[in-house]
């Protein structure tokens, strides 16, 4: 019914009028429903640019589909006549559900401006569907930026993985080895550095290294020298030492095929033999130490010792004491002298292995 004539209004004329009420009623002002209305009020008289134009498609969007859904709008649009100062126009299309099912429905408004209040105190409405939608954005905003910051971390060498890295590695001619497992993404990435250094020179350190890391799979690592003028010396730290042979018979005839090697340059390649490092240490728990303590400080020893794959020159006991120092380990001591030595000595060609391992539990301090 027309609130003004009295007439009973016809289905799109009360929906007009219904979208009327809706858009043009401020957020807050009905005692008994707070959310009911819009922000456009608020909104309109906004600087009239893109920013507040999408707000207000936004807001008017949000109301609608709360308080009208009849209604479905397809397309907002807000126009300032200079003609009419304090007043906007918003055209809606869309379409409404009649008696035929879905029909169109064109609506214009003329909003008057003035009459918004402070748009930050209707902001703080967490209930207002206008802020849901905003928040809704935000996250898909977030969303969208990380994406795009993972697919440019996946074009750097230092973060690419699994296909993205076999892609950055195509690049330059270096293709991940077949074998079960397939290798690693660190492995790879490792070639991949010594092939782009390669690039520079022949007979550089990293083109030795990567040909003797193509070479076989079995070479965890290799380790280009020049003892003495004349002579390079590859060393090799293979994964078996079972099939050491395997492993340097392939390094060394890839470092010898034409595409390889230097001329006038003596190569030797030999296999990096592994030293034991014998750890027999007592350990004293804090109060609030796990039950598993020992055993998470086994698996943290033997995960150090097997990433050891560069030729060091010593181990020191020192280092071994740090990494038994974790959360809830009140004090580490070591029954004898020589278990481990205060520093162990590594010859050239050695590498250091965890040998026998003995944790002492003594109590909680």
């Amino acid at each position: 019914m027309n609130r003004h004539t009295g007439q009973r209004l016809g289905a799109v004329a009360h929906l007009q009028q219904s979208v009327a009420d809706i858009l043009t009623t401020p957020i807050g002002s009905r005692v008994m429903r707070r959310d009911y209305g819009s922000l456009v009020p608020a909104l309109i008289d906004q600087p009239d640019n893109m920013a507040t134009q999408t707000r207000v498609a936004s807001a008017i969007v949000s109301a609608l589909m709360r308080w009208e859904p009849r209604l479905q709008v397809d397309k907002v649009a807000m126009r300032r006549d200079p003609q009419r100062p304090g007043r906007a126009d918003i055209e809606l299309t869309g379409s409404y559900i009649g008696g035929m099912g879905r029909e169109a429905a064109p609506i214009t408004l003329a909003v008057p401006l003035g009459q918004g209040g402070a748009i930050d105190d209707i902001l703080k409405l967490e209930s207002d569907p206008v802020v849901k939608l905003i928040q809704h954005h935000a996250y898909r905003e977030l969303l969208i930026r990380a994406r795009i910051n993972d697919a440019a971390r996946a074009h750097l060498l230092a973060f690419a993985a699994g296909s993205d890295l076999d892609q950055l590695a195509a690049l330059f001619g270096v293709v991940r080895m077949a074998g079960q497992p397939s290798e690693s993404d660190e492995r790879l990435r490792a070639r991949l550095q010594r092939k782009i250094a390669a690039l520079g020179a022949q007979g550089t350190r990293e083109h030795y290294e990567f040909h003797a890391m193509t070479a076989s799979a079995l070479v965890r690592s290799a380790q280009a020298s020049q003892p003495v003028p004349g002579t390079v010396l590859v060393m090799l730290w293979v994964t078996d030492q079972a099939q050491a042979a395997a492993a340097r018979a392939a390094v060394d005839a890839a470092l010898n095929a034409d595409a390889a090697r230097m001329l006038g340059v003596r190569l030797v390649v030999q296999v990096a033999q592994p030293k034991a490092i014998d750890i027999t240490a007592r350990i004293t728990r804090t109060a609030s130490a796990p039950t598993d303590l020992l055993q998470q400080l086994r698996d943290r020893l033997a995960a150090a010792f097997a990433g050891m794959n560069v030729m060091a020159t010593s181990v020191a006991r020192s280092y071994i004491t740090t990494l038994l120092h974790v959360d809830g380990v009140h004090a580490v001591d070591y029954p004898t002298a020589d278990t481990p030595a205060a520093l162990t000595p590594l010859a050239v060609g050695e590498y250091p292995v965890l040998g026998a391992l003995q944790l002492i539990d003594a109590g909680a301090a």
